[in-house]
């Protein structure tokens, strides 16, 4: 493909200068040169074509119009053109400023013109390079680091940027940047070398990365580099990958990918801190420490020489090196990971027990463990202690809910958790309390290690647990714990985001199982860092909340002991507090009748002032047939709408508010529906205003009022769902849509049938769903909603219109058949 374009573009000059009837006398001296990727001869289909037109002086008129002309004929070609012209002193000024300009010309290739205008230019760039070295590489470094973060910081992201995320063609052309600087002369330091096993698979990643940023362009027929799901797999479907055991052919195509990118990063790492050490030697002050063999430069700890050599002693100096790390809570500097891994042939013996033990010990301090953890998983020794590490290298959970593979998100897991160590609030101040914190941290990292192994991988990883307990050494009463942690780490998030956790049963019953205050503050630990290991967006507010309210709410019940204490009079007492905060107005009708029939749920959810505030509310209100109250929460950056209305107003009230709201483009969270004494429903909505970051306006509030009253007193009222274009949608064409389920449990609650629905997320999906239990004279008491980018998972609390719960299996089965339709 480059040779075409070489032979299109020297044909397309040469007709330009034929159209000028120019010749090399009214030219002057010039060389068209090719840049970059082009320089290299290496394309995609619709890459940039970038072109340097040299002069050593000033161009000639007359060359000026030949580059003008053929410029415009390029772009009426269609071609993306990066088209510029300079000079001896020009080219010299940019070359120096931009990192940019520099890679691209660092590997430039003579189109047509002259060559000893070429040579000139070749000859200026190694005296500029040889120079100024130092302080250009540094800055082609940090350059890409900076592109790096842009495009994810991590190799292991879902859906990377085959070009500029880590791993990706960007790092196979710094590595060619580097070695191109130190040919020019450039100093860098004695690791640079590439290593023929490392020559191997770079050269493998890069034809592997080219090949497929050309189908994705020739896919798309555009400029694409971003691999997303369809294009996992679409590309997974036409290479002819196959699924293995649990894993689907994208899974194993992207394993493939992750394992090829994850060593050019490495490499690409390696060098770039071989071509940074010349210059931090000179500026960093070294201290040597009482052992010999580690050093501190800066906040590192980097190898000596005599290091190097006792690694070869094996796995306890290895063990030395991280405790060591531990004990100054400073990190190993790159030298040290990259010394190790030189010496893995000396670590491939048995690893003795006391080595385990050692291993294992490393967990009970937060110092440095996560990046200690992530070191080695870097070097692939992590997989030697946790053998199951090495399933999950690279595993790709093809969902649109994490946005990390399975092991880098068991390792964010961790780093969540250690990050805790300072951090103010409950979860910094409940993670400083807990005394095994070894086994927290042990549970984290092997929280979903078993995906890909099983239907179930909270069973799978139960397993994996007691395989690990007994492989590191922990005592019986530890792999307990670390196996309930494992297999029950998503309990406390599935009740915190799925159930309504101010039904005082639900808590009861979850207290009662986890039975510890200390395995209840791991559990909430654990939940919270996971959570936030899921994706950079993932932990908001409203889910900080509510994981604090289930904790709070369950430790009541865990005494020290670990007895259940129960409280039954809770809802009296908290009635007795309503009616005094109420005063004198507690002995008036309207109160006596509201106090008698509050509902539990409203008792339990809300404090007390609330509760005062919303019957005041009520008895303001006369006859009015529609109220409504709106309280934005900066906290968790939502909007509470409570709305009051009376059962007479309309029918099918919970469908019709549901309606209204998601028909103006709110996000519903969660709802709460009450229904009080004199006919009174109290509705609470808890949602999110996309369309606004922050407080909404008072006329947005106003129109959204206006649309509520609408739905409750206008019979003919119908809900309109604008489609609204969302970044990322259409990446999901061609992907198998998400299992739709609909699952019916009549154990957890004693008054409610509940039922869950997973399903794709559409606009207006909530009120059909709402809809369709209504027409089945089902009564929704609560609903829980859960959203997580495509998929949302609805939880329903609900019983039939005589308020009992609905056990018959001749009706479930029909109203599962009736929900799969109207979801599908």
């Amino acid at each position: 493909m480059a040779a075409l374009w070489d032979s299109i573009i020297t044909k397309m000059w040469a007709h330009e200068m034929e159209e000028a009837g120019a010749d090399e006398k009214s030219t002057g001296s010039y060389a068209l040169l090719a840049l970059g990727g082009f320089g290299r001869s290496i394309v995609a289909p619709y890459s940039d074509i970038d072109l340097l037109l040299f002069t050593p002086g000033r161009a000639s008129p007359v060359l000026r119009a030949v580059s003008a002309g053929f410029y415009r004929d390029m772009f009426d070609l269609g071609w993306q053109l990066g088209f510029s012209t300079h000079t001896n002193r020009t080219v010299m000024r940019h070359i120096l400023k931009d990192p940019q300009f520099l890679t691209g010309v660092l590997q430039a290739r003579l189109l047509c013109g002259d060559l000893d205008v070429f040579r000139n230019f070749h000859q200026l760039l190694e005296r500029t390079v040889r120079r100024y070295g130092e302080r250009l590489l540094g800055d082609v470094i940090l350059a890409r680091d900076s592109e790096r973060e842009r495009y994810g910081e991590t190799v292991y992201i879902l859906q990377p940027n085959v070009k500029r995320s880590p791993g990706g063609i960007r790092d196979v052309q710094l590595i060619h940047w580097i070695q191109r600087f130190a040919e020019l002369g450039v100093e860098l330091s004695g690791w640079s070398t590439l290593e023929p096993e490392d020559a191997a698979a770079l050269s493998e990643a890069e034809d592997f990365l080219w090949a497929v940023r050309q189908w994705l362009h020739w896919r798309a027929r555009r400029v694409h580099d971003v691999l997303t799901r369809s294009d996992q797999w679409q590309l997974a479907t036409t290479w002819g990958y196959s699924g293995e055991h649990n894993l689907l052919p994208a899974e194993v195509f992207m394993r493939d990918y992750f394992r090829k990118t994850e060593h050019v990063f490495v490499v690409a790492q390696r060098f770039s801190e071989c071509a940074r050490s010349p210059h931090r030697k000179r500026n960093f002050f070294v201290t040597r420490l009482h052992n010999a063999y580690l050093i501190e430069r800066g906040d590192c700890l980097a190898i000596t020489s005599a290091g190097q050599v006792a690694l070869a002693r094996g796995w306890g100096l290895l063990l030395e090196f991280l405790e060591t790390s531990q004990q100054l809570n400073r990190p190993l500097d790159w030298t040290v990971w990259d010394s190790i891994r030189r010496h893995m042939s000396d670590l491939s013996g048995p690893i003795p027990p006391e080595i385990f033990r050692r291993f294992a010990a490393l967990f009970e301090s937060p110092n440095q463990l996560a990046h200690l953890l992530r070191g080695l998983h870097k070097v692939r020794l992590l997989e030697r202690f946790l053998p199951v590490f090495e399933h999950a290298r690279g595993l790709l959970q093809f969902n649109q809910y994490h946005h990390y593979t399975v092991d880098e998100h068991s390792l964010r897991a961790v780093e969540a958790a250690t990050s805790l160590t300072d951090a103010p609030g409950l979860l910094g101040d409940t993670y400083r309390r807990i005394a095994q914190k070894k086994i927290l941290h042990l549970a984290l990292l092997l929280h979903d290690l078993g995906k890909g192994l099983g239907p179930d991988h909270c069973e799978v990883g139960r397993e994996i647990a007691r395989d690990a307990g007994t492989r590191l050494g922990l005592s019986e009463g530890e792999r307990e714990v670390l196996e309930y942690l494992v297999g029950s780490h998503l309990r406390m998030n599935h009740l915190a985001l799925r159930r309504d956790i101010s039904d005082e049963q639900l808590v009861i019953q979850f207290a009662t199982e986890v039975g510890s205050p200390e395995i209840l503050q791991m559990m909430y630990v654990l939940t919270a860092a996971d959570l936030m290991a899921v994706s950079p967006d993932n932990w908001t507010a409203w889910k900080a909340d509510l994981l604090a309210e289930l904790f709070q709410r369950t430790a009541r019940y865990i005494s020290d002991s670990g007895d259940i204490i129960l409280r039954e009079n809770d809802l009296e007492d908290r009635r007795r507090a309503v009616a005094r905060a109420l005063g004198e107005d507690a002995h008036s009708p309207f109160f006596i009748r509201q106090l008698s029939e509050l509902p539990g749920g409203l008792l339990l959810a809300e404090d007390v002032a609330s509760i005062v505030s919303d019957l005041r509310w009520l008895a303001s209100l006369g006859e009015t047939p529609v109220d409504i109250r709106v309280q934005y929460r900066p906290d968790s950056d939502t909007l509470l709408w409570n709305i009051a209305t009376r059962e007479n107003v309309a029918r099918g009230i919970f469908h019709r508010l549901t309606g209204a709201l998601s028909s103006q483009g709110l996000e519903i969270l969660a709802a709460q529906i009450y229904t009080l004494a004199d006919g009174w429903i109290l509705d609470k909505y808890i949602v999110r205003d996309p369309n606004f970051p922050g407080e909404p306006p008072a006329k947005r509030i106003d129109d959204i009022n206006e649309v509520i009253r609408r739905s409750l007193t206008q019979s003919e009222f119908q809900p309109v769902f604008v489609r609204r274009w969302e970044v990322g949608r259409q990446a999901l064409a061609g992907v198998p849509p998400a299992r739709v389920r609909v699952e019916f449990d009549n154990h957890s609650h004693s008054e409610f049938t509940i039922i869950e629905i997973f399903a794709n997320d559409r606009p207006g999906l909530l009120y059909h769903v709402s809809r369709f239990l209504y027409q089945e004279k089902c009564f929704i008491w609560r609903a829980k909603i859960g959203t997580f980018l495509d998929q949302v998972v609805d939880v329903f609390y609900v019983t039939d219109e005589e308020g009992r719960k609905i056990t018959s299996a001749e009706k479930l089965g029909h109203m599962r058949n009736g929900l799969l339709k109207v979801i599908q």
